[in-house]
């Protein structure tokens, strides 16, 4: 059941589903998890904006509905580590597909001209906190000849189409090669080698636009000064 306790109450395995998996933030604890378990601090910083008891009942819910465990009877505790169950980790098919699709949103992909006019706001929160010294600059775009700019200041991103005039860094691909590299089925080295995407920028500023994007760290094998 949803943690806020609505219930479709219908014979149908999507109703079900979404019994379970509806609340906004269930599944973004499944991604969170998708890389082995974590402690609730580091959930968290990724699940910033869901705090206090929401926090616990998201996460109540999900131990309750066998997709999560965790180590500690009280889930609320400091010290409290989760961790996908066998169930929950036959959800990652599911996850990795509805990635998919965002990532046609996050990337422009088939949005009308007038949907792109209107600049794009994004609290990000989940991963730039922490950063020692977080740094206000702009990052350019360009994915299958559509350019857009990425500008950063503090915890907020806003994204506005066109090129920036003096990014600090870029990057220029595919969807399909961006897409392959950031599922695992290409790596950052071999998109550069083979001159599939390319990177502008110092090896500093590549690695803060990664980190203010979220692009998965463990997937960065390449990032070297151009």
């Amino acid at each position: 059941m949803p943690p806020t306790g609505h219930h479709h109450n219908r014979f149908c395995p999507l109703t079900m589903a979404l019994d379970v998996l509806g609340d906004p933030w269930s599944l973004l604890v499944v991604r969170a998890l998708m890389l082995g378990p974590r402690p609730r601090g580091s959930l968290c910083q990724f699940l910033t904006g869901l705090d206090g008891s929401a926090l616990n009942d998201t996460l109540g819910a999900l131990v309750t509905a066998d997709v999560i465990r965790c180590d500690r009877d009280e889930l609320s505790q400091a010290d409290a580590t989760f961790e996908l169950t066998e169930r929950g980790a036959s959800l990652e098919p599911a996850v990795q597909t509805l990635t998919r699709w965002g990532l046609t949103e996050l990337l422009l992909i088939g949005r009308t001209a007038e949907a792109q006019q209107h600049p794009d706001r994004f609290d990000q929160t989940w991963t730039i906190a922490g950063v020692a010294d977080p740094t206000d600059e702009v990052y350019g775009w360009t994915i299958d000849g559509t350019s857009f700019a990425l500008e950063v200041a503090g915890m907020t991103m806003t994204r506005t189409l066109g090129r920036p005039r003096e990014p600090a860094a870029t990057l220029d691909t595919s969807f399909e090669v961006f897409d392959a590299v950031l599922f695992g089925e290409m790596t950052m080295s071999e998109a550069l080698m083979r001159d599939e995407l390319k990177l502008s920028g110092s090896a500093e500023s590549i690695s803060r636009m990664f980190r203010a994007v979220g692009f998965p760290p463990e997937l960065l094998d390449a990032i070297s000064k151009p």
